[in-house]
C-alpha cells in the first residue's frame, strides 16, 4: 500500500482530501440550517396519525379531530397513503413516489393558505371539518430531531478525524467520505419524521440527497471494507460498483433501492469474513477484531430487542430510532483499526465489557425485583423516583464487586526495576534494565541499538510488531514480538514509565560519575599546586623562621607560613590530626606568652584540616588581644560539630569562643 499517488479509486490527491476535511463540516451545517428552516417553514396536520390499510386513523389529536377518526378527504382529493406518508421509505413504487411528491407540493400550497378542509368518517359518518395547520418551534424540532442528530455529528466527528490523523492511507480518505454521506443521509432525513408538508424546492433537494446518500453510503463502506486491513479489489470492480448503484438511484424504484442497499450491507459483512480468513498478520489480525466488535456492538442491540422479538411474532421493545443509535459503534470502531490507535487493547476492551454486561444484568434483574415488590411498573411517578434512585446508588458497589470476579494483575515492574538498579553505576543500569525487560513483558527478541536523544517507547506496527526503547543514553533497546500477549496500551505504557525511570538513574548514575571525574581531577591539579607552593614558597618561609636571628623576623615568617597553609588547604578534604593541632596550639601560646598554660579535651581523631587552620586563626588573634595578661589560662574542646575555646586571663576576665569542626573527612 503506497503512502502517496492517486491511481483509480484506490487513493485521492491531497488536495482533495483537504477540500473534504472542509466542506464537509461546512455541508453539514448547511444541511442541518436548512432541516430546521424547512420544519419552521413547513406545516403538518395536528394530529398523530397511522395507516389501517385503508385510512389514515387519528390515534391522538386536538380539536375539531378526535381520536378515532379516519381521514377520508383532504381538500376534496382521497386521501391515499401517499397523501400523508412522512418517510418515503415505505413507497413500493416510482409511480407512487411520484404522486407522493404531487400530493406533498398540493397539500403545501393549501397548508400556507392558514386553513385546511377535510372530510372524516366518525363513528360511520362522514363529517366535513375546517382547521388550522400546525406549525412547529425550534424547541420541537430539536426534542424529535436530536435522534438523527446525535448520531450524524459522531458520524461526521469519526470520519473528520480519520482523515486528519492518517492523511497517506487511502481508506481513511474513502472511510471520511462514507461518514459524511451517512450523516447527511441522517440529516435529510429529519423533515420527513412528523409528516411535514415542506417547501417544494426543499422537499425535492432533501429527497434527492437522502436518496442518494442512502444508496451511497453504503456502497463506499463496501469500498472501505476492501481496503482494510488492504487493498484487496481491482479498479474496474469499484468502477461497477458504483455504476450499478447510480443506475440504481436514477431508476427511482424505492423497493429496488431498499434491496440494494440490503445487499451491499450484506456484500460488507461477507467482505469482512473473507478478509478475517485471509489476512493472518498480527497486526491485520488485530484490525479485523476491531471491525468485528464494530458490528457486534452496533448490531447486537437491534437483533436482540427489535429482530429476536419480530420474528417471535411480537412487538419491538424500543423504536428502530433508539436501537439505531448503536450504530455509531461500526464507524467508531472502524476509525480506530484504520488509524491502528490502540491496536493491541480489544482484549482488554472485551474484559471491560464483560463487567459492565454482568453489572447491568445484575442492576436490571434488581429493577425487576422492585417493580415487583411495588406492584407497578413505571407508569406510577413515585415506584419511578424510589426505583430510579435505588439502581443509582447501587450501580457502584455492583460494579466494584463485580470487577472482583475479574481481577486483572498488573506487573509491578517498575518498582522491581528501581529495586535492582537503585545505586548502580550507569552501566550496570543499563544491565538491570535488559534483565528486567526479559523477565516483563519477555519479547522474542532483545537486542541493543544504538541510542537517541530522547526518552519513551514507540510502537511500530510493522511485521512483526516491534516496540523501542530510548533512556537518551548511548544505548537503546528493541524488543521484538511478545512471547504471550500483545503490546497493548497498558504494556505500553508501563513500557513508557520503566523508560523515564531508567533515564533518570543512567542520567544521575553519569552525573554522579562525571563528578567524580571532575572532583579526582581537581584535586589532582590543586595537590599539584600545592607541591609547587610547598616547595617552593613554603620551604623559603620555613628557611627564613628557623634561621632568622630576629624573633620579630620568625614570628611574621611563621604568620606568613599559616596564612600560605590556610589558603593552600581551603575547601579541600584534607584532615589533620586532633592531637596534632593541639600540640600546635600549646607551642604557639608557650612561644608568645610567658605563662601560658592550656588544657584540652578531644572528642575526635581528626579534624578538617581547613576547619582546623580556622580555629587556629582565631586563637592566635585570641592571644595576640590578651597578650598584657600575667596569666593566661586556655582550654580547647574538640567536638565532633564544633570547636570550644575559653579563655581565662585573672580578675574574672573570661571569654568563650565556638567555632565549627568537620570530624569525618577522606583524605590525609
Amino acid at each position: 500500500m503506497r503512502p502517496g499517488g492517486s491511481q483509480g479509486l484506490g487513493c485521492e490527491p491531497g488536495m482533495v482530501r483537504k477540500c473534504l476535511l472542509v466542506l464537509g463540516p461546512l455541508l453539514f451545517g448547511m444541511l442541518l440550517a436548512a432541516s430546521l428552516w424547512a420544519r419552521l417553514d413547513g406545516a403538518r396536520l395536528p394530529a398523530r396519525l397511522e395507516w389501517d390499510g385503508h385510512y389514515w386513523r387519528v390515534l391522538e389529536a386536538g380539536l375539531p379531530l378526535a381520536a378515532g377518526d379516519e381521514i377520508v378527504d383532504i381538500e376534496g382529493q382521497a386521501a391515499s397513503f401517499a397523501t400523508l406518508l412522512g418517510d418515503p421509505v415505505k413507497l413500493r413504487s416510482r409511480a407512487e413516489l411520484e404522486q407522493w411528491l404531487e400530493e406533498k407540493r398540493f397539500l403545501y400550497g393549501r397548508m400556507r393558505s392558514g386553513w385546511l378542509r377535510l372530510e372524516v368518517l366518525r363513528q360511520g359518518q362522514l363529517v366535513p371539518l375546517r382547521l388550522s395547520p400546525a406549525r412547529d418551534s425550534w424547541r420541537e424540532w430539536a426534542r424529535e430531531a436530536w435522534i438523527e442528530v446525535l448520531p450524524a455529528c459522531f458520524f461526521l466527528w469519526a470520519g473528520w478525524t480519520t482523515l486528519a490523523r492518517a492523511p497517506r492511507r487511502p481508506e481513511s480518505f474513502w472511510f471520511c467520505l462514507m461518514c459524511l454521506l451517512t450523516s447527511l443521509c441522517y440529516l435529510a432525513s429529519t423533515p420527513f419524521r412528523t409528516g411535514v408538508m415542506l417547501h417544494p424546492t426543499a422537499l425535492t433537494c432533501f429527497l434527492a440527497i437522502n436518496l442518494a446518500s442512502f444508496l451511497f453510503g453504503p456502497a463506499v463502506l463496501l469500498h472501505v471494507t476492501l481496503l482494510v486491513p488492504e487493498r484487496s479489489v481491482r479498479t474496474g470492480s469499484l468502477v461497477a460498483l458504483y455504476a450499478l448503484v447510480g443506475l440504481t438511484l436514477m431508476s427511482l424504484d424505492v423497493p429496488l433501492q431498499v434491496g440494494v442497499v440490503g445487499s451491499l450491507y450484506a456484500a460488507v459483512l461477507l467482505a469482512v469474513v473473507w478478509a478475517t480468513w485471509r489476512y493472518r498478520s498480527s497486526v491485520h489480525r488485530q484490525q479485523m477484531k476491531w471491525i468485528w466488535a464494530g458490528y457486534v456492538w452496533g448490531l447486537t442491540p437491534g437483533l436482540l430487542f427489535n429482530g429476536l422479538p419480530l420474528l417471535l411474532g411480537r412487538e419491538r421493545v424500543f423504536e428502530d430510532a433508539v436501537v439505531g443509535f448503536f450504530l455509531i459503534c461500526i464507524p467508531w470502531f472502524y476509525s480506530l483499526a484504520i488509524q491502528r490507535y490502540r491496536l493491541f487493547d480489544i482484549e482488554t476492551l472485551a474484559e471491560g465489557s464483560l463487567v459492565y454486561v454482568f453489572t447491568l444484568a445484575l442492576i436490571c434483574l434488581l429493577e425487576m425485583s422492585l417493580l415487583a415488590a411495588l406492584g407497578g411498573g413505571f407508569a406510577l411517578p413515585t415506584a419511578t423516583v424510589i426505583l430510579m434512585a435505588l439502581i443509582a446508588s447501587s450501580y457502584g458497589a455492583v460494579h466494584v464487586r463485580v470487577a472482583r470476579l475479574f481481577p486483572r494483575k498488573e506487573p509491578e515492574v517498575v518498582q522491581e526495576f528501581l529495586a535492582r538498579a537503585s545505586g548502580r553505576p550507569s552501566a550496570e543500569v543499563l544491565d538491570c534494565l535488559y534483565q528486567t525487560l526479559q523477565e516483563w513483558p519477555a519479547p522474542q527478541s532483545l537486542q541493543w541499538i544504538a541510542g537517541q536523544a530522547r526518552v519513551g517507547c514507540d510502537l511500530y506496527l510493522g511485521e512483526p510488531v516491534t516496540a523501542e526503547l530510548q533512556l537518551e543514553a548511548p544505548r537503546g533497546l528493541l524488543l521484538g514480538p511478545l512471547q504471550h500477549g500483545h503490546y497493548t496500551s497498558r504494556v505500553v505504557l508501563l513500557l513508557e514509565q520503566l523508560a523515564r525511570q531508567a533515564a533518570l538513574l543512567y542520567q544521575n548514575a553519569r552525573l554522579f560519575e562525571e563528578e567524580a571525574v571532575r572532583r579526582e581531577s581537581a584535586l589532582e591539579e590543586r595537590e599539584r599546586l600545592l607541591n609547587d607552593l610547598h616547595d617552593g614558597v613554603g620551604a623559603t618561609l620555613a628557611s627564613i623562621r628557623m634561621l632568622s636571628g630576629q624573633p620579630e623576623v620568625s614570628a611574621l615568617a611563621g604568620d606568613a607560613l599559616f596564612e600560605l597553609q590556610h589558603f593552600l588547604y581551603d575547601g579541600l578534604d584534607y584532615t589533620l590530626a586532633a592531637d596534632v593541632l593541639v600540640a600546635e596550639f600549646r607551642a604557639y601560646g608557650n612561644r608568645i606568652l610567658p605563662d601560658f598554660v592550656l588544657t584540652a579535651r578531644v572528642e575526635v581523631e581528626v579534624v578538617n584540616r581547613s576547619a582546623g587552620l580556622a580555629a587556629f586563626r582565631v586563637y592566635r588573634e585570641t592571644l595576640q588581644r590578651c597578650r598584657a595578661a600575667e596569666r593566661l589560662r586556655l582550654h580547647l574542646e574538640i567536638l565532633r560539630e564544633r570547636m570550644v575555646l575559653v579563655v581565662e586571663a585573672g580578675e574574672g576576665l573570661s571569654e568563650r569562643v565556638e567555632l565549627p569542626c568537620q570530624a569525618a573527612s577522606r583524605r590525609t
